[in-house]
């Protein structure tokens, strides 16, 4: 998982880079950024890292996209689904842990992280269990959810070892990050340079999740895959 995860999160470098100085821009310059907007910079960014894994696309500097029909749509249709229960489970856990000072910024971003870190494993099930549609709909494979079930349920134990491995502890990691930079954002550049700089890192959770539910997708679907690229290589499995 690391290696794969790593190997295509920098050799995609550039895809990451642009996106994240774009929301840092917005942010610094005071443009419109709410909740829905950002994550659909983060929908795209996975839908990309599904087909860096299972398609073997390439987002950087030198190669350029090998496959241009994307079902965008059909992604972002069903990771909005996804994020919703993911925000309803955030919400929970943040009215259960409501700061005592709701005017202290840092007791609020506490909790913030405090509330994901508490709905992060209900919903690492839950994607462990149908999270599979995601790269079954970036790269046009069956995105029934009985499918996908027959996916989880082949993979569960490893898929949740692979969430804790990976975005469970770069969530944790990201969150200390931020909760130790984001006080210096004290002037517009150190603010750009901070927003730019946890974007950045702020998509790997994003990137690692993509990557290991392609990788439960291609244990299951390999030989399918290999069919619709035309192709049988990169279809090996590691952990």
């Amino acid at each position: 998982m690391y290696k794969i995860a790593i190997g295509t999160f920098f050799k995609n470098f550039l895809l990451f880079a642009v996106a994240a100085l774009l929301l840092a821009v917005f942010e610094v310059a005071g443009l419109p950024l709410n909740f829905g907007v950002t994550m659909a910079f983060y929908g795209l960014l996975a839908m990309f890292s599904h087909r860096m894994v299972l398609l073997g696309e390439n987002y950087g500097w030198i190669g350029g996209v090998q496959h241009t029909q994307m079902p965008t749509l059909s992604f972002l249709v069903r990771y909005g689904l996804f994020l919703v229960i993911f925000t309803g489970l955030v919400i929970v856990a943040f009215v259960l842990n409501f700061p005592a000072d709701p005017a202290d910024e840092r007791s609020v971003l506490t909790a913030s992280f405090l509330s994901l870190l508490i709905a992060a494993p209900i919903f690492a099930l839950i994607l462990a269990l149908f999270g599979t549609v995601l790269p079954a709909a970036a790269t046009g494979g069956d995105t029934s959810l009985g499918r996908a079930l027959y996916r989880g349920r082949k993979c569960l134990l490893r898929t949740l070892l692979r969430f804790a491995l990976g975005p469970g502890l770069l969530l944790v990691a990201t969150a200390a990050i931020t909760l130790v930079v984001w006080p210096l954002a004290t002037t517009p550049t150190a603010q750009f340079i901070v927003s730019g700089l946890l974007y950045f890192f702020g998509f790997l959770p994003t990137h690692f999740t993509a990557v290991l539910l392609s990788m439960a997708y291609r244990e299951v679907e390999g030989d399918a895959i290999a069919e619709s690229s035309g192709s049988d290589a990169n279809l090996s499995v590691r952990f």
